[in-house]
Formats: structure tokens, C-alpha cells, sequence
């Protein structure tokens, strides 16, 4: 399960995964493997965004073949290019982290869908629930489903950082099935979570003397 292109102004970001140990061992390519992957050519392309997220789940836990485990890719559905492939609807209120939540379901009705099956492409409809804090818009947990025969279910948590002023994820738990019937189920708890920055100076040459 993957999403179905990523040139389209629907699919805005990426999640990136770097794997820097499996099973307590530290892996022996970790190294500048994905800093490798975006210097190889400095024109991007679909192709290449492609290639970095399959990287990235190429230690997926289970049996399952799949590039969505990520915790930002619900919300893709209240992106506003993508709203209008969905229904939405209020089914009612919930108590999130102390938060009376609206509980927003949808369902996907456009064709092609955002996510497609790994194997052939095939559409995956996608079904889910928001859970919406009605005084500031901020989604406080989303649960995304997507497929038939072959199904993933995930569940993210947000949760308002104190420093940084937004929501963070801090859990996910995830179950998929694969068409033989193989399925996994998986909890991810995120935390210690930093804010990249750079800086840097203008420095003017100063004239020749005498000029």
C-alpha cells in the first residue's frame, strides 16, 4: 500500500524513516544512506521520492508490503486539495486527552484514490474518523482505513507540545493484512523531539582602497 502519486499537489510532504538499529544491532549501511539517496541527483523527481520512502520502510516490522505507516498520512484527507474525494460527516463527541472532541468520520468516493495497492495499483478507498477539538480546529486523533481484501488500519494521537505550540504526533498503532491472510500489529510512541535550524551571516566585501 502506497500513495498514488506523488507529483500531485495532494501529496505535499513526505515521512521519512531512518532505521539506525533492527533488533538492537546497529545497522552496518545506516551511514549517510538516505543523505546518499537525495545527493545522487539534485534534480528531483517522483521517481526519487518514490525510491526515499520505500527506504525508509525497508525495515517495516511483519510480512506485510507497505509505505503509509506514518503518522502524518491521515491527515492528507483534510488537505484542501484533497477534501473534495471525500464525504464527511459529525457521528458525535469524544473525550481526548481531557479535550470534548468532535468525531468527524469520512469516506473516500473519488477515483483514482490516494492510496493504491503495492502490487497492482489497485484502488483502496479509504474510510476513517477525526476526532476535532471545535474551539481550535486541531485534530487530537485520526484512525485511517484503506482496502478490502487486503487492509490497513492506523490510529494516530496528537498532542500539543509545550515549546514548540502545535500538535506533535506521540502514538500510532497500526494493523495491516496482507491478501494470504498475514497481518501485524504495532504500537510507535514518538517523543524527544527537536526543531532543525540553521543560520548564517551576509558578509559585504569591503570597496578597494581608494575606490
Amino acid at each position: 500500500m502506497h500513495l498514488s502519486d506523488l507529483s500531485q499537489p495532494g501529496v505535499p510532504w513526505m515521512d521519512i524513516r531512518d532505521v539506525i538499529e533492527v533488533d538492537g544491532k546497529p545497522l552496518p549501511d545506516r551511514k549517510a544512506r538516505l543523505e546518499r539517496m537525495f545527493q545522487a541527483d539534485p534534480n528531483w523527481t517522483t521517481n526519487r521520492a518514490r525510491k526515499i520512502i520505500e527506504e525508509s520502510a525497508r525495515f517495516n516490522i511483519g510480512p506485510v508490503r507497505r509505505t503509509i505507516n506514518a503518522p502524518a498520512i491521515p491527515l492528507l484527507v483534510l488537505y484542501p486539495p484533497n477534501q473534495h474525494r471525500f464525504t464527511f460527516s459529525r457521528i458525535g463527541e469524544d473525550k481526548v486527552d481531557r479535550v470534548a472532541a468532535w468525531k468527524v468520520a469520512f469516506q473516500e468516493t473519488r477515483r483514482p484514490t490516494l492510496i493504491r495497492a503495492a502490487d497492482n495499483g489497485s484502488d483502496m478507498p479509504s474510510a476513517g474518523t477525526f476526532w476535532i477539538d471545535p474551539d481550535t480546529g486541531e485534530v487530537v486523533r485520526a484512525e485511517l482505513q484503506c482496502g478490502a481484501f487486503s487492509e490497513t488500519r492506523s490510529t494516530v494521537t496528537y498532542r500539543r507540545h509545550p515549546t514548540f505550540g502545535l500538535r506533535l504526533v506521540v502514538e500510532m498503532v497500526e494493523k495491516a493484512t496482507g491478501d494470504e491472510g498475514e497481518w501485524v500489529e504495532g504500537k510507535c510512541v514518538y517523543s524527544n523531539f527537536r526543531r532543525f535550524e540553521t543560520g548564517g551571516r551576509v558578509v559585504v566585501p569591503k570597496p578597494p582602497v581608494g575606490k
